[in-house]
């Protein structure tokens, strides 16, 4: 990841460069750039989800004491991540079909554009297998294993 990052800038940064200072205009960089920023945003989500640092709205967990019920909502939070990673899972394979079936390449570099659904399809999957682990470690904590240290929650 660190050397597409790098890539990916030092790429702009020149594109930037020729085209505003020196009116000069670097055909097809944008090409390359899109296929190196799309491997670089899906395997970096693919690295947060294996991380578990993705970014997260736990507002309503913060606000509840740590009981089962945090549990359960840990449970459905980790449920619906999967149901979305899946969902783009599903699509991504629909993206990457329909890319190999239709053959289509750049304009310039001509460059076949499933490389780049390739690249989705490989973070899409392994977010998903990352979910997938991470719902059965959340599942197996809240359903399997003997916490006594929960709060009672009155309600």
């Amino acid at each position: 990841m660190v050397f597409t990052s790098l890539s990916l800038a030092i790429m702009v940064t020149i594109a930037v460069c020729l085209r505003y200072i020196f009116k000069l205009d670097l055909y097809g960089i944008e090409e390359i750039e899109i296929l190196v920023a799309m491997w670089l945003y899906f395997i970096g989500a693919s690295y947060g989800s294996y991380t578990r640092s993705q970014i997260s709205a736990d507002v309503v967990e913060a606000l509840v004491p740590e009981s089962k019920i945090k549990q359960y909502m840990r449970c459905i939070r980790s449920l619906l991540a999967v149901v979305l990673y899946a969902g783009l899972l599903y699509l991504a394979v629909d993206l990457l079909m329909f890319n190999v079936a239709s053959n289509f390449k750049t304009a310039i570099w001509k460059i076949p554009t499933y490389f780049t659904s390739a690249g989705i399809l490989l973070g899409c999957s392994l977010m998903t297998l990352y979910g997938l682990v991470e719902m059965k470690e959340i599942f197996h904590e809240t359903f399997f294993l003997k916490k006594d240290n929960f709060v009672k929650a009155d309600g």
